[in-house]
């Protein structure tokens, strides 16, 4: 029974196995399709997959190519080094900005290596004269002892034959020589090459307006004379004057100083025309031919002269070059020119009064040490103070109280610290300021009355003021700066005797209290001011008699406390 069982199960699952197999591979073969089926469609998702991130992966590296892309004019792009550090890109910006700066800038730069060229070629010329002139005293030095020695052979001990005499002549000449070189080797250094520099063309003629220019360079008047004596020998003052008639590019010479038209007038010119200034005009010319002399390091020779003859004879010998020799009537009608300029009444030139000094800034304090030290005219032992101290401290500005143009460039003034000078032409005096730490002006700079020029003092305290009737020599040549701004016509605080409403104004201005000054009347030490910061801090003065002060201007200085 159990046997037949078992064996009808058998042929049951046989024949389910044999039926499943008829009808296409039975649940067997269903799911091995199935497994194939789910394999191959996952393989295709793969690949799908697979193809979008190499796609994206291509993408990204095109976008990273076209990012560092630069682009290179007309001719297309070229690419950079892709995948740069942070520390690279940032180097990189700050060369671009560092090219832009420089295209910005490309222009001074040429114009400072423009300048550069001129200052070497100046300066190297200066040198070679220097060496040569250096042989010719070392060689004079020789003609000297030969000359000395042939003469006591002889028994010339008078030097009948000169030989001694032109021996000596030759030292002087070759060490004047070397003077005058080194002039133009600091001339090389410190001028200015390239921009023109302003001055004053003010006067009734041509000639009066070249004076008064040349002296607002520094010149003194008899140096002035020397150049424009020559001028008007060569030109009458007149810049279109051509000595052929050819005009200016033909042959001969042009213009107020008979330039050669085929060198020096086209540098001149082209010179003008850079600068923007008219090159058939008085004033253009005037500032070429004074910028030409600079760059030739004849102006610091003129320089060197004291008399209207001798700056005549040295601008023909340097400048010129015409090649006039004494007697002849060129030569001597430069001579007699230049010593008529140097003792005529030039307009516009002369000593006058003062601008106003209303509404200009406070003069500091002065004469606070006692004893007059401070004062013009004051013992310095054997000299005396050429100006007046006025006491200021750390960055205060000193302000110009006369106006004018800023002659020459600032200089030491003695051990204490940088001057300036200032040159006003109406009132034909130079006003000098010095012991100062810094200069806020340049040379050739119009000034205001009124105008900051120097800021902060040299460790002496002070700031040294002079009015000058003369840029060169000492006390001789200057006057009290007190008494000549006394001369303001307006009546400002420093160029009047205070009234008893002056006194009042300086208590009390408009019902308002102010400083309060008390003045103790008895012959005293030294003044002493003792002052506040606030408005209506007291100020106290002890000092000598009220009408003392007065003429002292030491009201004026409470005025500023």
């Amino acid at each position: 029974m159990a046997l037949s069982a078992i064996a009808a199960g058998a042929i049951r699952i046989g024949s389910m196995f044999a039926r499943g197999a008829g009808k296409g591979g039975g649940l067997l073969r269903k799911a091995l399709q199935k497994k194939t089926k789910v394999k191959r469609e996952s393989v295709a998702r793969d690949k799908v997959l697979n193809k979008r991130i190499g796609e994206k992966r291509k993408r990204r590296e095109k976008e990273t190519l076209l990012e560092t892309f630069k682009t290179r004019g007309k001719s297309g792009m070229s690419p950079d080094v892709p995948g740069k550090s942070f520390l690279e890109r940032v180097l990189e910006f700050i060369g671009v900005l560092l090219v832009g700066w420089l295209v910005d800038k490309l222009p001074q730069i040429i114009q400072w290596v423009k300048d550069f060229i001129e200052r070497a070629k100046l300066l190297i010329k200066n040198l070679e004269s220097f060496v040569s002139n250096l042989g010719k005293w070392f060689k004079s030095i020789g003609s000297v002892v030969s000359a000395h020695v042939e003469n006591f052979l002889n028994f010339d001990f008078n030097d009948k034959s000169g030989k001694v005499d032109k021996a000596m002549k030759d030292l002087g000449d070759a060490f004047k020589g070397m003077k005058d070189d080194l002039k133009g080797m600091e001339n090389a250094i410190k001028s200015s090459m390239g921009k023109p520099r302003e001055g004053d063309f003010s006067g009734d003629t041509s000639e009066d307006k070249t004076m008064n220019y040349l002296m607002s360079q520094g010149l003194t008047q008899q140096q002035a004379a020397g150049i424009a004596g020559n001028l008007k020998q060569e030109s009458g003052f007149n810049p279109k004057a051509d000595n052929t008639g050819e005009g200016e590019s033909g042959k001969g010479h042009y213009g107020i100083a008979q330039w050669d038209k085929k060198d020096r007038w086209p540098k001149v010119k082209k010179w003008m025309l850079d600068n923007k200034l008219d090159p058939y005009s008085l004033e253009g010319q005037l500032k070429a031919m004074m910028w030409e002399a600079e760059r030739r390091g004849d102006l610091p020779k003129i320089r060197q002269t004291t008399t209207a003859e001798e700056s005549a004879k040295s601008w023909l010998k340097n400048f010129e070059r015409s090649g006039e020799k004494p007697g002849e009537a060129g030569y001597e009608n430069r001579i007699k020119y230049a010593r008529a300029l140097g003792s005529k009444q030039i307009s516009g030139a002369t000593l006058g009064t003062a601008p106003s000094q209303e509404g200009l800034p406070a003069l500091p304090p002065t004469d606070t040490l006692g004893g007059g030290v401070q004062r013009y005219g004051a013992s310095r032992g054997s000299r005396k103070h050429a100006g007046v101290d006025f006491d200021i401290s750390g960055n205060e500005k000193f302000y110009s109280r006369i106006g004018g143009v800023v002659v020459g460039s600032p200089f030491k003034y003695g051990d204490d610290g940088l001057a300036i000078d200032i040159y006003n032409q109406q009132l034909g005096v130079y006003e000098r300021i010095a012991e100062a730490r810094n200069i806020l002006v340049k040379p050739g700079q119009k000034v205001q009355p009124g105008q900051a020029v120097v800021q902060g003092e040299s460790g002496t305290g002070v700031i040294h003021y002079e009015i000058r009737k003369k840029i060169e020599g000492g006390f001789e040549n200057t006057v009290d700066p007190i008494a000549f701004l006394r001369s303001a016509k307006s009546g400002a605080t420093i160029a009047r005797t205070p009234t008893a409403s002056d006194v009042a104004s300086h208590i009390s201005m408009g019902g308002q209290p102010q400083n309060t000054i008390m003045i103790i009347e008895e012959e005293a030490p030294p003044p002493m001011m003792m002052g506040g910061s606030g408005g209506s801090s007291p100020v106290i003065v002890m000092g000598e008699s009220l009408n003392s002060i007065i003429k002292k201007q030491l009201l004026t200085s409470l005025a500023y406390t």
